[in-house]
């Protein structure tokens, strides 16, 4: 009986975080474009592709859980296969809520902030993917711990950047309505930030465990 080949877990983390790469990208495209026009014409399309997007992230969740369920040995402990991989989940399901969010609060016009909310959240996906692909190695990476620290830099300057703006935003916005829109996609921003964060600390705790 031929044996069955060894699960390579930490590529099925990269491949995972390469689909919250993609959502991030789109998300990106979207903000750059948004206007009445591309709403009614193409957002509702965008969202489609990024739900299925999100739907085979889950397929490889779903294949990792599998996996773990039936495997005899593991490369790092079970428990923390399953913590990153469920955090990796949280940080895909994290961007395409956000994206939902701005046609579900009926959003018509883009703060022009949202962009540089929008590409420090991409820098902290590909610096989360620097992470991922260095794990495999992190016995002997001497530059694993660095990358974690980067990234928390990273959600530093979103936290930062999220107090400051909501401050500016219930000191400016007189439309109670269009307050809570807002407070509610700032809110949003911060919470994938940190997710992001959540990831690398996942990353780091199997790190101390399995070293």
């Amino acid at each position: 009986m031929a044996r069955k080949k060894e699960v390579d877990y930490f590529s099925l983390f990269v491949e995972a975080i390469d689909f919250s790469i993609i959502l991030g990208d789109m998300l990106s495209d979207i903000v750059k474009q948004y206007s009445p026009s591309f709403c009614e014409n193409s957002l509702p399309e965008i969202l489609n592709v990024m739900h299925k997007k999100e739907h085979d992230a889950d397929t490889i969740y779903t294949n990792i859980v599998y996996e773990l369920n039936v495997a005899f040995i593991t490369p790092i402990e079970r428990e923390d296969i399953l913590e990153i991989a469920k955090s990796i989940d949280d940080v895909t399901d994290a961007i395409e809520e956000l994206a939902f969010a701005f046609n579900m609060y009926d959003i018509t016009k883009m703060n022009p902030d949202i962009n540089d909310f929008v590409t420090l959240l991409n820098k902290c996906l590909m610096k989360v993917r620097e992470i991922l692909v260095e794990f495999k190695t992190f016995k002997k990476s001497k530059t694993i711990r660095k990358l974690i620290d980067e990234l928390n830099e990273l959600e530093y300057e979103g936290d930062n950047m999220y107090r400051s703006t909501v401050k500016q935003l219930f000191a400016t916005e007189k439309d109670p309505i269009e307050l809570q829109k807002w407070r509610i996609i700032y809110e949003a921003l911060e919470t994938s930030f940190d997710k992001c964060q959540d990831l690398g600390g996942a990353v780091e705790n199997a790190i101390i465990k399995n070293s």
